[in-house]
């Protein structure tokens, strides 16, 4: 009997070049994506919300985008889309050296020359810092702080005479419902409000501290594409005449039908009486 002979094994197929060439390409281009959409996610997370990082300025906006007035057309931010939104803007870097006391007085009859410049990072990240430890200090994210009239009611709370069990477990109970009453507002928004104040107060004290007691605040305008009153004005402009266009096109439809339909009958009758009389 003849043995049987092993089958070859096939090899297998080596993969084609174009898949190597497309999955490079997918690589090279996915590179630059990576590193952009990183960049734009520090810079969103070194700022808060409601605050525009515009270079050595953080801004925050202070109104709704309005259209421009005709003596402000040929402005640069007008020229953009024809309308503009006000922004309030502080400085992030200050002068080496804070001002002597004649400077000041110099200052106080004169505009303030523009300060020397120096690197960002030392300045904008003391203020942070500064936040921090404010908000470590003094605040609890979820809890609302204690205002000095409940710190003072605890201490106006303190009997010159010793209460009884019941009297204590009385003023107690009292003292927890008004509390409880007094905290019935919404602790995220409130917890928010408090946040975005103290950053604004820490921002604007370390910019001041490093300018001398001289904080620039400076009003401008970004450019804006959309007035949203006057988009929703639009839209619900158009869309009633849509509407209207609509009642008209239905109405002119019906008594067409409405026509056509007598003059069909009409002949039908005239054949119907034609037939009858012959």
């Amino acid at each position: 009997m003849r043995r049987a002979q092993p089958r070859p094994r096939r090899r297998a197929a080596p993969a084609a070049p174009w898949l190597c060439v497309l999955s490079l390409a997918l690589a090279l281009a996915s590179a630059p994506l990576a590193s952009a959409d990183s960049r734009s996610l520090e810079r969103r997370a070194s700022t808060v919300p409601g605050v525009v990082d515009a270079g050595d300025y953080l801004c925050r906006v202070e109104g709704d985008c309005q259209p421009c007035s005709p003596g402000d057309a040929d402005s640069p931010v007008c020229k953009v889309y024809g309308n503009r939104r006000p922004l309030l803007c502080i400085p992030k870097v200050a002068s080496n050296h804070p001002p002597s006391d004649s400077s000041r007085a110099d200052t106080a009859s004169s505009p303030p020359a523009p300060p020397h410049l120096y690197p960002v990072d030392a300045d904008f990240g003391a203020a942070r810092a500064d936040e921090d430890n404010l908000l470590a200090d003094d605040f609890v994210p979820g809890e609302r702080p204690v205002d000095d009239d409940e710190a003072l009611d605890g201490v106006d709370a303190a009997p010159d005479e010793p209460l009884s069990p019941a009297e204590a477990e009385l003023r107690e109970a009292l003292e927890h419902d008004r509390r409880r009453q007094k905290r019935g507002l919404d602790a995220a928004a409130w917890d928010a409000a408090l946040l975005r104040r103290r950053w604004d107060e820490a921002v604007a004290a370390a910019v001041e501290r490093r300018q001398g007691g001289i904080v620039q605040r400076i009003q401008t305008y970004e450019a804006c594409p959309k007035v949203l009153r006057q988009e929703y004005h639009d839209y619900f402009e158009f869309i009633m005449c849509n509407l209207a266009f609509a009642a008209v096109a239905g109405s002119i439809l019906v008594y067409r039908q409405r026509t056509l339909a007598l003059r069909q009958f009409g002949r039908l009758a005239a054949r119907i009486m034609q037939t009858e009389m012959t």
